[in-house]
């Protein structure tokens, strides 16, 4: 079937897809010597998520549909994309950080670990990765919890969810 006919871009193979982050976790341990924090620089791969990960993960993604705004989030547009992410760390963080936890193999906790702009990073990186599969596989399960979404997913994300 054509791009043109699935409305769909070209998937490229998930080798392609992966994203390494790196960022810098930072801890305080105890010494003899009193406490000192620690830094420990660290990647993060984010791969795009397998189909059991995505299952767990639906409640959490039909919820964070809920903060896509009106005018909608060019993945495009990297400042578009860092306000979109900002803006789920604020209104929905535990679900937002529960997402990506799972999508890079890491305990939630993690997040504690790390700053805000990597942790900004990770968020941006979890959606990119992983918007073609949402559009073929997950979109046609959350489509009809969420009136109206249709042209909302396709101005956010730049492609047209398959018809359902």
């Amino acid at each position: 079937m054509s791009e043109a006919a699935t409305g769909l871009e070209e998937i490229l193979p998930a080798s392609e897809r992966t994203q390494t982050i790196e960022v810098v976790t930072r801890m305080v341990v105890g010494s003899g010597d009193g406490f000192k924090e620690v830094e420990k620089p660290e990647k993060v791969f984010v791969r795009p998520m397998p189909g059991r990960k995505w299952a767990k993960s639906l409640s959490l993604v039909t919820t964070l549909l809920q903060c896509i705004p009106q005018e909608g989030v060019s993945f495009k547009n990297e400042t578009e994309m860092l306000v979109f992410a900002g803006a789920l760390l604020g209104q929905m963080p535990d679900e937002a950080l529960s997402l990506c936890a799972m999508a890079i193999d890491k305990e939630v906790g993690f997040f504690d670990l790390i700053d805000l702009k990597d942790t900004t990073k990770i968020v941006v990186a979890v959606f990119e990765v992983n918007k073609d599969f949402f559009i073929r596989e997950v979109w046609p399960l959350v489509e009809p919890l969420i009136p109206q979404a249709k042209e909302a997913v396709t101005e956010i994300i730049g492609q047209t969810p398959l018809p359902s």
